[in-house]
């Protein structure tokens, strides 16, 4: 994020500075304890990862449908009481969203001690909403490369992200995913995955999303 400094500060403002300068610090400090809380999405140990009886398998329909959606309803949750109110509206993701992943084979859920924890679509391009990008541009516009899409997980389960994104990068070293603005917990997760941010794609809605690639 960008901020213009003033080259001089008018007598008398240093106050309302102060103020403004302590309620952007209550706002990083809100949005670091909601990272926490919420380290479904974050990456573990990997002592931690071992330890767990886990499998990413591919998508089964219809037996994972109803596991599928409690986790949607459960990433959704997250969303909203992290502040992020408009992304995944009424009725999306669907089980017909998860149908197409499957049809492009990329739709895969995480299982623990018999229970669906989590899902994601592993996608190969190209990514139609991919074609154009504003702001910025890609690191490479080249190579092939595969996408990550709708991650979403339950509450109760820690270090999906960076299981997805192990799994993800054992197949293909180049990657991209995009995210909405209002998800900062799937933003700090990003780019502390070492992805690269490089600009904004509208999706087929013309909603905006931020766009990273990462490549190894």
């Amino acid at each position: 994020m960008n901020y213009e400094i003033p080259q001089q500060v008018p007598q008398g403002s240093y106050r309302a500075q102060d103020a403004e300068n302590s309620r952007i610090t209550e706002i990083a400090d809100e949005l670091e304890r909601l990272c926490k809380v919420h380290e479904t999405q974050l990456g573990v140990s990997q002592a931690d990862v071992s330890s767990m009886d886990r499998t990413i398998r591919k998508t089964k329909l219809p037996e994972d449908g109803e596991g599928i959606m409690d986790v949607f309803t459960a990433a959704k949750a997250i969303m909203r009481q992290s502040g992020n109110m408009l992304q995944w509206g009424e009725g999306y993701p669907s089980l017909e969203v998860v149908q197409s992943d499957i049809e492009k084979d990329g739709s895969y859920v995480i299982v623990e001690e018999g229970r669906i924890v989590a899902y994601f679509a592993y996608l190969p391009s190209p990514e139609p909403t991919y074609s154009k990008i504003y702001g910025g541009k890609w690191m490479d516009d080249i190579k092939p490369y595969h996408v990550i899409h709708r991650i979403a997980s339950m509450h109760d389960v820690h270090g999906i992200f960076k299981n997805i994104m192990d799994f993800c990068f054992s197949l293909e070293s180049n990657i991209r995913i995009d995210t909405h603005k209002d998800n900062h917990i799937m933003q700090h997760c990003i780019e502390k995955f070492g992805f690269s941010y490089c600009g904004i794609i509208l999706l087929a809605s013309g909603d905006e999303r931020l766009a990273y690639q990462r490549m190894i």
